[in-house]
């Protein structure tokens, strides 16, 4: 019986290598999608699993949050009521520090009588407080005379050495490298004490002892709400509203290797 050779016919080596281009390219953008989802989610705060079992809960408004070197998250804003879920289960006037798996931290207590509407942790551990009180720390709704300002040590307890008043709410506040604290808000006196002794338009800066510096009054003629610091060094006492550098690097090649699809403002804020 004769046999007849069969004969293959060659695919040409381009047409592997673009079999070979398509997958890999799948898988590219495969990653890229999953990386561009965590760094939205990171970006917008969502970063968090609906069931990881944190649902600390609270009564009413929560306006500042800050997290301090040991993982605990110090809580502000007009609550009365915090922890154990739902509307909270707690008192805890208008302050409060949870654990890092989101249960209340019993030992901190300070208390405030009005809404807390910034939190800042200094360098050192320190705790700053910024909102519409007049009285903070002790308990309760707070013992002792601040005006809109104050400062507790890491523990809770207040800072005594610490009181450059303000005649008006004090709305935002950050720490720069130097230790020096930007403060803004809606005061028109500040820093000396009591509600400020010193013409100040809604903007000032205090050394890191607290007392007024007198060489900063840039001024501003309607409340200064906010006040951020893009720090390089690692410390804490502020919340950056937007990605890291390298974050925004990564979240625009994926928007530039797909065309579309991810909001413009991540890479821009």
């Amino acid at each position: 019986m004769k046999r007849i050779p069969i004969r293959m016919k060659a695919r040409p080596a381009n047409f592997v290598f673009h079999l070979v281009d398509e997958r890999l390219l799948a898988v590219f953008k495969l990653a890229a999608m999953l990386l561009a989802a965590v760094l939205l989610f990171a970006a917008k705060g969502l970063a968090q699993s609906a069931l990881d079992g944190f649902d600390p809960g609270a009564n009413q408004t929560v306006f500042a949050l800050a997290t301090q070197a040991d993982g605990k998250i110090l809580v502000g804003g007009n609550f009365t009521m915090l922890g154990g879920g739902g509307t909270g289960t707690t008192t805890r006037n208008h302050i409060a520090r949870l654990n890092p798996d989101g249960t209340l931290d019993i030992s901190f207590d300070p208390g405030a009588n009005n809404i807390v509407r910034s939190l800042v942790v200094q360098a050192d551990g320190k705790i700053l407080v910024g909102g519409d009180f007049t009285t903070l720390g002790g308990g309760g709704t707070g013992t002792t005379t601040r005006n809109f300002i104050g400062r507790l040590n890491a523990d809770g307890t207040l800072d005594p050495s610490f009181d450059p008043g303000a005649n008006n709410s004090v709305l935002s506040l950050a720490v720069q490298a130097d230790d020096k604290i930007l403060v803004g808000g809606s005061f028109t006196t500040f820093g000396g004490g009591g509600t400020g002794t010193n013409p100040r338009n809604r903007l000032a800066r205090l050394n890191p002892d607290g007392t007024l510096d007198i060489g900063f009054d840039p001024g501003a003629n309607a409340a200064a709400s906010t006040a951020r610091l893009a720090r390089s060094n690692g410390r804490s006492g502020f919340v950056p509203s937007r990605p890291s550098r390298l974050a925004q690097a990564m979240l625009f090649a994926v928007v530039a290797s797909f065309g579309s699809g991810m909001p413009s403002s991540i890479c821009s804020q």
